[in-house]
């Protein structure tokens, strides 16, 4: 409570006549509101090239560098021929990051694309991509010789095996079946 007073000396017989006005501002106050958010970053890393048939390991890398926690986080990767292995992380804490490695195999040849996406509750989604040359060894084997013969005489066959494919050929084991009654003279 505020009171003003005011001592006044009138210098006629006339009523005096007194308006008084006031005014009143509010306070103002200035309030800051935090926002809490959380936010995915993928790395997604691999070789650039492989064998068809072996297993090739790729590293994933899912943080949240936002203010809040990211629940319901999943990791799906995806090839091209319709292979997916998908890996729950469950909560992403504010500020935490999690490494892994996934193994892939059965890559087909060729330049093949794989696609990392890690999706969170709220809509938050983040997708790396990598592509990978596979090699593959193609043995083309072919027969060479007279197509027949007279029973008794020799007759001399080359067995001639190729690499046609875009990767080296290991461990090839090359076998001839004769038939019954057929011998081989070397």
């Amino acid at each position: 409570r505020a009171a003003l007073a005011i001592t006044i000396r009138p210098t006629s017989a006339e009523p005096v006549a007194m308006d008084v006005a006031w005014t009143m501002s509010p306070r103002s106050q200035a309030l800051q509101i935090a926002t809490l958010r959380p936010e995915l970053e993928l790395e997604f890393t691999g070789p650039d090239t492989a064998i068809a048939g072996d297993s090739t390991t790729f590293a994933v890398e899912v943080a949240n560098p936002g203010s809040a926690d990211a629940h319901d986080v999943v990791v799906e990767l995806a090839t091209m021929a319709g292979q997916s292995e998908t890996v729950p992380l469950g909560t992403l804490a504010a500020g935490e990051a999690r490494r892994f490695q996934i193994e892939v195999t059965d890559l087909p040849a060729g330049l093949t694309e794989l696609a990392a996406t890690v999706w969170a509750r709220d809509g938050l989604r983040q997708e790396a991509l990598q592509s990978i040359t596979v090699s593959q060894a193609t043995l083309v084997v072919e027969a060479l010789g007279p197509p027949a013969k007279s029973a008794g005489r020799e007759a001399a066959y080359i067995v001639r095996v190729e690499n046609t494919g875009s990767a080296a050929a290991e461990d090839v084991l090359l076998t001839a079946a004769l038939p019954d009654g057929v011998a081989a003279t070397n």
